[in-house]
């Protein structure tokens, strides 16, 4: 268990776990949480393809470097050459935390809230059951600080075939829908929380809080921004040299087309330059109005 925990970014929201049973159950309601992405959860489809997800050695292949990340809707998730990876936590593979903390109580007040965690933390178990299959898996685990370096192969075996008693791969139940899927891209994670929800300061953020940088969005979009110039190039130079022969200089189609483009190239620029400074404005007015609302709340708690 970690020292403290925050469960929000509010000022001076800090918990010390220890060793109370209520702070360690609300560490781990908190560290499992996977609302973010169940809120969209029926459109996961849409940003990957619902299989296993590939083992830690294949992402290296793939050209991706392991980031370690503590939120579990963070989770398998990949941006650009990154894959961001939960560790695995230790107290998933205490069988006196399950006995009193993750397995379902009969109470009906905490029946289904108890599912929820239960099915939030067999579906973590499950990923990595596919991260971590050969030898070389578990040594970029250690390397990655995703397992403990006390988890040898052999010990990992024997929980390995301990968990397949208990999760059916082949057909998962009791697991969240999230895991029914294997590495889901966050670009499209972005774009489907943004419209799926009705909030102007999420539409702003996306999933997750990324900030926004105009000299980020040229970078990952210069190969397309190049292609889109060069051929606006190409054709206004078509079009000049078209209108300088016989042929077309008197076809009136042809020139209105001419005169149709030659504003579409002057104008469009224009119009991104503007969507640009709007987007960046309404990401500043957000963050402004953040700071300020988190500073009148932290002046007025202070004695």
């Amino acid at each position: 268990m970690p020292a403290t925990f925050s469960s929000d970014e509010a000022y001076g929201d800090v918990k010390v776990v220890g060793n109370d049973d209520g702070a360690i159950a609300t560490f781990i309601r908190y560290d499992l949480n996977l609302t973010r992405i169940n809120s969209i959860q029926g459109h996961l489809h849409r940003a990957g393809k619902p299989q296993c997800a590939r083992p830690l050695y294949f992402q290296l292949l793939l050209g991706r470097s392991i980031w370690v990340t503590e939120r579990a809707d963070l989770h398998m998730v990949w941006n650009d050459e990154k894959l961001f990876v939960k560790p695995l936590p230790e107290y998933l593979m205490d069988i006196d935390i399950w006995a009193t903390i993750i397995c379902p109580r009969d109470t009906p007040d905490t029946l289904d809230y108890g599912r929820v965690l239960y099915e939030d933390a067999r579906g973590l178990l499950l990923s990595y059951l596919w991260l971590v299959r050969t030898k070389r898996d578990l040594q970029i685990a250690h390397e990655s600080c995703l397992l403990g370096s006390d988890v040898t192969w052999e010990r990992w075996i024997k929980f390995t075939k301990a968990l397949l008693e208990q999760i059916d791969v082949e057909q998962p139940i009791k697991i969240n829908r999230r895991f029914l899927y294997g590495e889901l891209r966050l670009a499209r994670l972005n774009w489907i929380f943004r419209f799926r929800s009705r909030k102007f300061n999420v539409w702003v953020r996306g999933y997750p809080y990324a900030r926004f940088r105009c000299s980020t969005f040229v970078k990952r979009n210069a190969a397309w921004l190049l292609t889109a110039i060069v051929y606006v190039t190409l054709v206004l130079t078509a079009m000049q040299v078209g209108l300088g022969t016989a042929q077309l200089s008197n076809d009136s189609s042809f020139s209105q087309a001419c005169y149709g483009f030659t504003v579409f190239a002057i104008v469009t620029p224009l119009v991104i330059l503007a969507c640009f400074t709007t987007w960046k404005m309404a990401i500043f007015l957000v963050n402004r109005s953040a700071r300020w609302k988190e500073r009148r709340l932290s002046f007025n708690s202070i004695p």
